[in-house]
């Protein structure tokens, strides 16, 4: 992810001269919305989300065989949580923000409450169930809590930016 970030990001400053995030700011969005760093970065994302979706379905078979029956609901809404994620990512980088703004910007909620859900979901599991050192568990919680508030920042540009555009 980070490598993807860092590439498009070259490429679309060098390929408009920093114009695009003046004009879209400096968001992953922004920075795939123009060949060819739209290319290498939708290449990047399927990379990446393919290789969360791995781990993320590992550490639920991992974390199942631990669980027993206990839980069951809270860890396969998880694991759906993942895949929504997965597939709001994938869509993120089949629609290019410049070709619909509204199916990209759709598709990045997915991605960001999705991503979000799954990890405060995991994070809960480990509390009910004191999995993992009483540390990590409140460094997981504190994640969630940072990621929640990266999050509602998001989404709130997201529809900013949709009320602006319709209004």
């Amino acid at each position: 992810p980070l490598l993807t970030f860092v590439a498009a990001f070259r490429i679309s400053a060098r390929v408009t001269g920093g114009a695009i995030f003046r004009q879209k700011g400096y968001f992953l969005s922004a920075a795939i919305d123009i060949q060819p760093a739209s290319n290498f970065g939708a290449l990047g994302i399927y990379i990446s989300l393919n290789s969360f979706l791995g781990v993320a379905f590992v550490r639920h078979k991992i974390v199942g065989l631990v669980l027993g029956e206990k839980r069951g609901r809270l860890h396969g809404l998880s694991l759906a949580c993942a895949l929504v994620c997965w597939f709001g990512g994938v869509g993120v980088a089949a629609y290019q923000h410049h070709a619909s703004r509204a199916m990209h910007n759709a598709f990045a909620a997915l991605f960001v409450l999705g991503a979000l859900l799954h990890f405060c979901a995991e994070a809960t599991i480990e509390w009910l169930e004191h999995l993992g050192s009483r540390t990590s568990r409140y460094f997981r919680a504190w994640l969630c809590g940072v990621a929640a508030v990266g999050c509602a920042t998001f989404i709130s540009h997201i529809l900013v930016e949709e009320i602006r555009r319709r209004g």
